[in-house]
């Protein structure tokens, strides 16, 4: 397997995380503003916003992972840390990330 194709593989699978990143931020949104025009059972309601936050998280963890899993390819092929400059605000960006949600 080429090298090329490891990173189309891994631009495609980003892709498409982002677009359902985007669908489930977009739906949990919508349904929150319109909480107070809705008729259905709220039960559901509210297990479609848990599983929309998951899904979020989930991506979220998803292109984390696919970051970790190219920086690994592109040190071991180019024999260098790609990732050192950068770790500190990637660390700094998802600790804060955390500590909104925790007060949201």
């Amino acid at each position: 397997m080429k090298l090329a194709d490891v990173v189309m593989g891994f631009n495609l699978a980003g892709d498409l995380d982002k677009q359902l990143l985007l669908l489930s931020t977009a739906v949990l949104t919508i349904s929150v503003t319109f909480l107070k025009d809705t008729g259905r059972a709220k039960w559901l309601l509210y297990f479609s916003w848990v599983a929309l936050f998951l899904s979020i998280i989930s991506g979220i963890c998803l292109l984390g992972a696919l970051t970790d899993q190219a920086v690994g390819i592109a040190q071991a092929t180019l024999d260098v840390n790609v990732l050192k400059p950068v770790r500190g605000v990637a660390q700094a960006q998802e600790a804060l990330f955390a500590l909104g949600l925790l007060g949201s």
